[in-house]
């Protein structure tokens, strides 16, 4: 008796129009509330990322504008080439004061100086020199470079570096032109 009751108190009609409201409002909320829910949580992660970028340019503006306003050093545009002489063989002893005063000019310092007289070439034309050097890796360059500006230093055929107890140990074979 209680449900006839109640079903005369609530039409059967109002019920539906009730449950179909009710559809649409949870309708409503699935397909709007919620994906405009994630939406806004992706939004301020990236506001959050957004600003640790912010406090991460603050930071570092000041470096990059002191690193940007040093001046700006440009090496030489072409490495020295001289033109190629020929050593003269009454003139080998000058060979080894020659590379000792270019290793001392770029901060390193001569182990040895061997030219390998088994090694000139048929002709005459050319002599293996072994020089070993101590010093800094980023020495080396300077020291090959100005080797380079040696008028008979033909070319460089090997280069070997070992690592010392407190230095590093530079082995260059060089050909050089002679008489």
């Amino acid at each position: 008796m209680e449900m006839k009751d109640m079903e005369a108190m609530i039409p059967r009609q109002s019920m539906i129009y009730l449950g179909l409201c009710m559809f649409g409002v949870l309708l409503f909320i699935v397909l709007g509330v919620i994906p405009s829910w994630f939406s806004l949580n992706a939004l301020e992660r990236k506001i959050v990322g957004m600003k640790f970028q912010i406090e991460e340019q603050k930071v570092l503006a000041p470096l990059y504008k002191s690193v940007s306003s040093l001046p700006q050093k440009k090496g030489p545009v072409a490495l020295p080439m001289p033109a190629l002489e020929r050593l003269e063989t009454s003139r080998m002893n000058m060979i080894p004061e020659r590379i000792g005063q270019i290793a001392r000019d770029n901060n390193m310092g001569v182990i040895s100086v061997l030219p390998d007289l088994k090694t000139i070439t048929e002709d005459g034309q050319r002599l293996s020199v072994e020089v070993t050097v101590t010093g800094d890796f980023a020495n080396l360059r300077k020291f090959l470079i100005g080797l380079n500006t040696v008028p008979y230093v033909e070319s460089t055929k090997e280069i070997s570096v070992r690592q010392e107890k407190n230095a590093q140990l530079f082995r260059i074979k060089l050909w050089i032109a002679v008489a």
